[in-house]
């Protein structure tokens, strides 16, 4: 026996529907338990994840069905974007946190369906909670009433993947940041896919806890920097914008540490407006979103300052 503890665990795969080439892969767990993470895995493995999804790697198309799911109704547009997917990919995989809700009326509707359900420590989802939901933090009393509550969600979510009786795995957030390579070796391992060794570098990359650019992202308020002096706020018609502390004595800009997937490069800055004295400022990326995925990073030597949510992981 194993006696180091690497944080997953397989269930039911034994059934011969767990080697089959064609199968659908489900994401679930705790909303900011890390689904996003694990959804940028299957991306940059080539998993088709849906082609209009967001920041938070969520399929809009298929989410915009979500709500007659958990009323208990399937309507025919749904099935009908089920079967262009099953058409078009061999594998395919749609993540949504809360899917286990409804998993007992979606999974007769999908080609060998497979679980990958993710669990973090209750504090950390708890105190994600508050950030990403702009909550106030509560004296003792209220801590617990909440953590109480994320336990709960838990044992539902556990419930729920005991009952499909499918294919299933499940991962420890934890132990994924601490055991990074060999949770992808076994993630590959579980999706069937070839654990190439030049690859794996670029995978373990994008395992990056507490990151600051996700966190922004996935705030339900508009993100407000505390330290005001160097911050992205965002990539947007094919523009970063962002803001930095202005003096006044340089343009502000023009020393601008540009790097985009590590490499620096040059490129016009455009100032929009100074307000007290913040310059906000977007730069023209369109000749550089290549790719699916790209992470942008940015550096403001004369400020001796990284941007706050920098590296930005930018996706299509």
């Amino acid at each position: 026996m194993d006696l180091f503890n690497n944080g997953i665990l397989g269930i039911n795969l034994d059934q011969a529907s767990f080697r089959t080439n064609e199968k659908t892969i489900l994401i679930i767990g705790q909303a900011r338990a890390g689904t996003t993470m694990v959804a940028s895995l299957l991306n940059e493995i080539g998993i088709h994840i849906g082609k209009n999804f967001g920041p938070v790697h969520e399929d809009n198309d298929l989410g915009k069905h979500v709500g007659q799911l958990l009323n208990g109704s399937v309507s025919e547009d749904f099935l009908e974007e089920i079967n262009k997917r099953n058409h078009s990919y061999s594998k395919w995989a749609w993540k949504r946190p809360d899917m286990y809700l409804y998993l007992d009326k979606l999974l007769p509707m999908l080609r060998n369906p497979q679980i990958v359900c993710i669990l973090r420590d209750v504090v950390s989802v708890s105190r994600r909670n508050e950030i990403s939901l702009d909550q106030e933090s509560d004296s003792s009393g209220g801590i617990a009433k909440k953590l109480i509550g994320t336990l709960e969600e838990q044992r539902k979510l556990l419930q729920a993947v005991e009952i499909c009786n499918v294919p299933a795995l499940l991962l420890s957030y934890e132990k994924i940041i601490t055991k990074s390579k060999g949770f992808i070796v076994d993630f590959l391992d579980f999706l069937g896919e070839d654990k190439c060794e030049a690859s794996i570098p670029k995978l373990l990359s994008m395992i990056s806890p507490n990151h600051a650019g996700y966190s922004l992202r996935a705030r339900a308020n508009e993100y407000v920097s505390e330290k005001g002096q160097a911050c992205l706020i965002g990539i947007f018609d094919g523009s970063l914008h962002g803001k930095v502390s202005y003096a006044g004595k340089t343009d502000g800009t023009s020393s601008l540490e540009l790097r985009i997937d590590g490499v620096v490069v040059k490129r016009e800055v455009i100032i929009c407006s100074i307000d007290d004295g913040i310059l906000h400022f977007k730069i023209n990326l369109r000749k550089d979103l290549t790719r699916k995925s790209h992470q942008v990073s940015l550096y403001a030597p004369l400020q001796n300052a990284s941007f706050e949510n920098s590296p930005y992981m930018w996706y299509a």
